[in-house]
């Protein structure tokens, strides 16, 4: 039995022979769980007999697929069709990671949301071997279980290491809003070497997309925007690896307007790396007020000379507008803050409220 750790990781092991292969019934666990959930619509805590059923179900689904792993042959296809023949009501995905590697999904359903469980496989010697366990910890409330699952391997560094990156999004009954959470991983580890968590709005079916490199991961998603006619906007966040460290780098947005909201909406401590050194003791109390009430309207957005833009917001609660100016380039930085606006910046007001993602 696996002991029950943050990110539940099991030592490599070989499976078993082909001709050993047995594998367990996973529809009376699957039955009992049902029979411990909740005959109430919009519950979100999770008794302790359905804790345990979870528990149960978890066991019995990884002992089924790791007996089905030690039947199959190379062909992932083949390895998903003989998981979902021998328990048709739930959902298994097998995908192909890079030669010799695959991973597999399992998915069972709890009231309002479902749980996944992934392991990755490799394969040596004509056999699968487990490289690789995740799944959930024991959770009291529904968000606690790993909904809406996604992931991605990256590719080997120049040392052969490689590291895979989850993504979640907390299931709930009653609404789009809710928390994506992300971690990193390496086969070996116990825990995991990052994780970070976002609200996000996934009413428009963005569950987040991962993009990794060697040595970096992005995640981009939409949660709120500080302007409740824009209602929404792409966050990105991106990493470099520095050993087991994340440091975030840019993008930190892709427009101006995104990169201003992302200012305000972020801790000071990143914020004021992204901020003209000569301006960062002049603008920390404005930050520390709008990043507590992050909240305001979309006033205007013009160019100014050079690569700088200007967006003007009117913070809520009060009359007067903010002019945050904006250097245009890639990186984006924050290289202005004024109550009244730039006269270098006078020219035409390119903020569409019809059209609120530009620029």
């Amino acid at each position: 039995m696996r002991a029950l750790l943050l990110g539940f990781l099991a030592i490599v092991f070989a499976t078993p022979a082909a001709a050993d292969c047995v594998r367990p019934d996973v529809e009376p666990m699957r039955l009992a769980l049902q029979a411990a959930l909740p005959k109430e619509d919009m519950v979100t805590a999770v008794s302790p007999r359905e804790r345990a059923a979870i528990a149960a179900m978890k066991r019995k689904l990884n002992a089924y697929v790791a007996a089905t792993v030690a039947c199959a042959g190379p062909d992932p296809k083949a390895l998903e069709d003989s998981l979902a023949q021998g328990a048709p009501l739930l959902d298994f995905h097998v995908r192909t990671l890079r030669p010799g590697m695959i991973g597999v999904t399992a998915n069972f359903g709890i009231q309002c949301a479902g749980d996944t469980m992934l392991t990755l496989y490799a394969r040596k010697d004509g056999v699968w071997r487990e490289v690789l366990h995740l799944q959930a910890p024991p959770y009291k409330e529904i968000s606690g279980a790993w909904d809406m699952f996604g992931y991605e391997l990256s590719p080997p560094d120049e040392t052969g290491h490689w590291f895979i990156v989850t993504r979640t999004v907390a299931g709930w009954c009653s609404s789009v809003w809710s928390t994506i959470r992300y971690a990193l991983w390496r086969p070996g580890r116990a825990a995991p070497a990052f994780q970070g968590s976002d609200s996000v709005w996934w009413g428009g079916e963005d569950l987040g997309r991962l993009r990794l490199g060697s040595s970096d991961f992005e995640l981009r998603f939409h949660g709120a925007s500080i302007d409740g006619g824009r209602h929404n906007r792409e966050w990105v966040r991106h990493f470099a690896l520095q050993g087991d460290k994340a440091v975030r780098i840019a993008p930190f947005a892709d427009s101006p307007l995104d990169f201003v909201e992302e200012w305000i909406q972020s801790d000071w401590k990143d914020a004021r790396g992204w901020t003209a050194p000569a301006l960062v003791p002049l603008v920390e109390d404005v930050h520390a007020k709008f990043h507590a009430q992050p909240y305001a309207e979309y006033k205007s957005v013009r160019r100014c000379g050079g690569d700088a833009m200007q967006i003007e917001l009117n913070p809520s609660g009060t009359d007067g507008s903010l002019f945050f100016e904006v250097s245009s380039t890639k990186d984006f930085r924050l290289t202005g803050l004024s109550n009244t606006a730039d006269p270098r910046c006078a020219g035409k007001n390119l903020f569409d409220p019809e059209k609120p993602d530009w620029p």
